[in-house]
């Protein structure tokens, strides 16, 4: 996988020199994303407020464009940072799902701890049996390609709620969903057809020295995991048309 500008490509496993754009790339281009806007806004606002003094004397030096600069970046400087959180709980995920060693600093084992202790209480109550980790997945004829964190078969019920908070269906425990662990505050609308495109790829990669790709194990549906310090949800997500 490659990075262009924030963008992420893969490579066409079938067709070498080939990339092909991943799902949060196309996504990126073509949702609209109200909630974001309004969210940069509302945090270049309280950076400002919170940061009054701050932002008062480099007014009080004419240094306006500084000032703004300053209040505008938060919001990347917070995205950045859950990032690098997002990508450390990815990591020790996967190790811990695979059983492997993770290495990491203290620092930033203090940061991830609370999201690690919703994790297992995720394993604990919800007792996952998982049939893949971190994989990546392609769609041969629309040629997209993605990561997905795994394939899970929960043994308990999956809920599928609807905007308005109304059940609309629910997975039986066993039934195989494409997962994905989503750590930020909130879990955002574009997140369905993100792991609708996944769940319906046509070839997933396996993880050895001769990047086997084989068909796409079929699953029934997808759910998304959302891991935060106080606690887990687990969102059900229906794979239609």
């Amino acid at each position: 996988m490659s990075d262009r500008d924030g963008e992420r490509y893969y490579p066409n496993p079938w067709r070498e020199g080939e990339r092909w754009a991943s799902v949060t790339t196309i996504l990126g281009a073509v949702a609209n994303k109200p909630n974001l806007l309004e969210w940069r806004s509302r945090e270049a606002a309280r950076f400002a407020v919170e940061n009054f003094d701050t932002m008062f004397s480099l007014i009080a030096e004419g240094k306006d464009r500084e000032a703004i600069e300053l209040a505008a970046g938060e919001p990347d400087r917070i995205a950045e940072r859950a990032a690098d959180l997002g990508k450390l709980f990815h990591r020790l995920a996967e190790a811990e799902i695979k059983g492997e060693p993770a290495t990491m600093t203290d620092e930033e084992s203090a940061a991830v701890a609370p999201f690690m202790d919703s994790f297992h209480r995720f394993l604990e109550e919800t007792k996952p049996t998982f049939r893949w980790a971190e994989a990546t997945v392609y769609h041969q004829w629309a040629k997209y390609a993605g990561t997905t964190d795994g394939g899970v078969e929960f043994g308990v019920p999956v809920p599928v709620i609807s905007s308005k908070g109304k059940l609309v269906d629910s997975f039986p425990p066993g039934s195989l969903l494409n997962t994905d662990w989503k750590t930020g505050r909130s879990v955002w609308v574009e997140t369905v057809a993100q792991q609708v495109a996944y769940s319906t790829a046509t070839h997933m990669g396996i993880k050895d020295q001769l990047n086997t790709v084989v068909p796409m194990p079929k699953v029934v549906g997808a759910a998304v995991v959302h891991i935060r310090p106080d606690g887990f949800r687990v969102h059900g997500v229906r794979v239609t048309p």
